[in-house]
């Protein structure tokens, strides 16, 4: 027997793994061996009475609390096909607490009599039972105040909770380790990362700035920068900030949204259409006043299944081929144009 008392795990460290709604959910428990900071004091033990009152010949008064040797978590169990002796019909009660358990030495007493005990890989025949660990729920504290790789702070490397919520956790750069503190105001100058970091009011973020009449950055707040050059998703245009504010973000050859040096968008020029369109899939091409303009070029909607888009010729219309099924993507001949 290895467990007293709240729960049932077999053996030094139980393994059950993630299982099935047939076979129970959350109804195992999953333990670790650890290593546990906490002492338990010797000149004051901590003494409880285990009081099974479903199965009263379990009951162990007068335990002593010894030290903690495990920490269990709520966990669903499943089997390989090849595994024999499972009963998936044979299920507990969903669990939700972590459980922390102590090595106790109870009082030698009579303990309960031989069982024949069922579970979901078979049944066994028990008997000597001895009581050797309490398990006790438990809850995680959120992490505390540590080095992070994803801090987006003041101090980049800090992350995490403070027992004061009135704190933040940062860099104190003379003992080289994170700490709980009032948090700074955006101000000062950029760390050796050129981060800037601090409250701000709403809508503004503490960046780097150009110190007034000199070259040197300091941390100010303002609004948040603006995307870089890429795809708006909503409009399916180009658009963004450039490195070089010369250059416009447009769409190259490639259909991809570039920083490129200012080129007039679609226009009529003395070698025909010229320029750029704004979104992808269309072409320049001359419409019926023979001025160019951006439109998708004759073919069949693949939503709706019917003609439409520009013809390369003014005065044409696009309509359905002799087959009557449009080309998609593809300028239809000049013949189905009329």
């Amino acid at each position: 027997m290895r467990k007293l008392g709240v729960a049932l795990a077999a053996g030094v460290t139980t393994l059950l793994v993630a299982g099935v709604s047939a076979q129970g959910q959350l109804d195992h428990l999953l333990c670790y061996k650890m290593q546990d900071s906490f002492k338990v004091n010797p000149k004051s033990p901590t003494i409880v009475n285990m009081l099974a009152d479903l199965q009263p010949e379990f009951t162990q008064n007068g335990c002593t609390v010894l030290k903690p040797v495990e920490f269990c978590v709520p966990a669903s169990k499943s089997v390989t096909p090849s595994s024999a002796n499972v009963n998936p019909n044979l299920v507990g009660q969903p669990l939700q607490n972590d459980y922390i358990c102590y090595v106790a030495k109870c009082p030698k007493q009579v303990g309960p009599p031989a069982k024949l005990v069922t579970d979901q890989f078979g049944t066994h025949a028990q008997r000597k039972y001895q009581p050797v660990t309490v398990c006790v729920p438990a809850v995680k504290d959120p992490v505390g105040c540590a080095l992070s790789t994803t801090g987006i702070t003041s101090a980049a490397m800090c992350g995490g909770a403070c027992p004061d919520p009135t704190q933040t956790c940062q860099f104190d750069r003379k003992h080289k380790k994170c700490t709980c503190g009032s948090p700074k105001t955006c101000g000062g100058k950029p760390n050796s990362a050129g981060l800037c970091g601090g409250p701000c009011q709403a809508g503004q973020v503490c960046l780097p700035a150009l110190q007034a009449g000199t070259t040197s950055l300091i941390c100010e707040c303002q609004p948040p920068p603006p995307p870089v050059c890429g795809v708006d998703p909503t409009t399916g245009t180009c658009g963004g900030t450039c490195p070089n504010p010369a250059d416009k973000c447009n769409l190259d050859p490639a259909g991809q949204c570039t920083c490129q040096p200012p080129s007039p968008l679609c226009a009529s020029g003395p070698n025909g259409c010229g320029g750029t369109c704004p979104l992808r899939g269309q072409q320049r091409h001359p419409d019926s006043t023979s001025v160019c303009t951006c439109a998708s070029l004759c073919g069949q909607n693949p939503l709706t299944g019917t003609c439409g888009g520009e013809c390369p010729t003014a005065g044409d219309q696009c309509i359905p081929d002799a087959t009557g099924v449009g080309l998609p993507r593809r300028i239809l001949p000049r013949l189905d144009c009329v």
